[in-house]
């Protein structure tokens, strides 16, 4: 079974990003949920620890617990096998 894939984002904040992370993810086939954090201290505040990020630097990639990080980051983790080993799946 395929981890879960979380894209954090802040409402308008970096749109264009958060869509080419979009496009990447359905290219690959993975399936992924985008969630809100505007307004929600606790969640804005658990993406930024765990991703080591500031609130500017969203949207963030998580494959369950693991965050992966922004655009570039995907990227890169999809180029070295690092994000298909992370979802797994069948």
């Amino acid at each position: 079974m395929a981890a879960p894939v979380l894209v954090y984002f802040e409402k308008d904040r970096n749109v264009r990003e958060l869509a080419r992370i979009g496009e990447l993810l359905d290219a690959k086939g993975i399936a992924w949920k985008g969630l809100d954090v505007a307004g929600d201290e606790a969640a804005l505040n658990f993406v930024m620890l765990k991703a080591r990020c500031e609130n500017d630097e969203l949207p963030v990639v998580f494959v369950a617990d693991t965050a992966v990080g922004g655009y570039q980051a995907l990227v890169d983790a999809d180029v070295s096998g690092e994000l298909a080993r992370l979802v797994g799946g069948p």
